[in-house]
């Protein structure tokens, strides 16, 4: 079936085209940074535990100094967790309100394409 396009209907087509391309790059970026996230976590594990790893050596080796005690390593750890999920819940808010905007758009978009295609084939019959 061919439906005949009014003026301006193959604009607003690219333009829904354009902007399904932008939702998918924005859809891929929320899951590189989602991706990101995880690695952040898992580097910030692992560099912990090494920490620790180095604190209780310190402590085998110096047993009378302790610069750093298990409640401040925690209350730190704790500290640097909470910054970075605060960073990152901010950051995946920010890209989840472009996703709904651009799918808002979108919808908006396809919706007066359709109006557009009813026009041109009842201007196309008569």
């Amino acid at each position: 079936m061919t439906i005949v396009l009014a003026k301006g209907g193959a604009e607003l087509r690219s333009q829904a085209i354009a902007l399904e391309r932008h939702l998918s790059r924005v859809a891929r970026e929320c899951t590189a940074a989602q991706r990101s996230l995880t690695e952040a976590r898992d580097h910030r594990r692992q560099v912990a535990w090494q920490i620790e790893n180095l604190e209780l050596r310190l402590q085998e080796r110096f047993p009378t100094a302790n610069p750093v005690g298990p409640n401040d390593a925690a209350r730190h750890q704790q500290e640097e967790r909470n910054e970075l999920t605060a960073w990152y819940d901010a950051e995946l808010a920010n890209m989840r309100q472009r996703l709904a905007c651009a799918v808002d758009f979108n919808s908006e978009l396809r919706r007066r394409c359709g109006e557009l295609e009813q026009e041109a084939c009842v201007s196309s019959r008569t």
